[in-house]
């Protein structure tokens, strides 16, 4: 969770099963429109980022872009 300039994980007993909807943790809102292409960057020099799509069915469709960086 990010407070601020902060940030905490949630484990523990703060974390919750899935599904058993007894505590809101706050979030950041998203929706995702079908068949429109998204690109999302992560932490990892590995990789570039990641692309995807949802579409006609809802299904979510991921495609990998490596960076080609060493993991050594």
């Amino acid at each position: 969770m990010h407070k601020d300039l902060g940030r905490t994980t949630v484990d523990g007993k703060k974390r919750l099963p899935l599904g058993m909807g007894l505590e809101r943790l706050p979030t950041c809102p998203i929706e995702f429109e079908p068949e429109q292409w998204y690109f999302i960057t992560i932490g990892d020099p590995q990789v570039t980022g990641i692309f995807f799509i949802i579409d006609k069915k809802g299904n979510n469709n991921q495609y990998l872009m490596p960076s080609g960086v060493s993991p050594i």
